[in-house]
């Protein structure tokens, strides 16, 4: 799977190209595999939450990314 960043980025292409919302988290979903994302929210608004605490979302009118929390041994 690609970094997130770059997930993110291709939704921004794929936004500009006119894709729907849902049609483009059903791709990022088949791009991902089922262990490193999970959806949530409903068809409107909606986040993708990677396993490395990423997310990519949707407020009903833009994307947003937001970096994961760094792990305690990080710190």
């Amino acid at each position: 799977m690609k970094p997130v960043r770059e997930l993110y980025d291709d939704v921004l292409t794929m936004s500009a190209q006119g894709l729907k919302p849902f049609q483009i988290v059903k791709r990022i979903l088949e791009a991902a595999s089922r262990s490193e994302v999970m959806l949530t929210g409903t068809l409107n608004r909606s986040e993708l939450v990677f396993r490395t605490g990423e997310v990519i979302a949707y407020d009903g009118g833009q994307w947003h990314y937001r970096p994961g929390e760094p792990d305690d041994a990080e710190r």
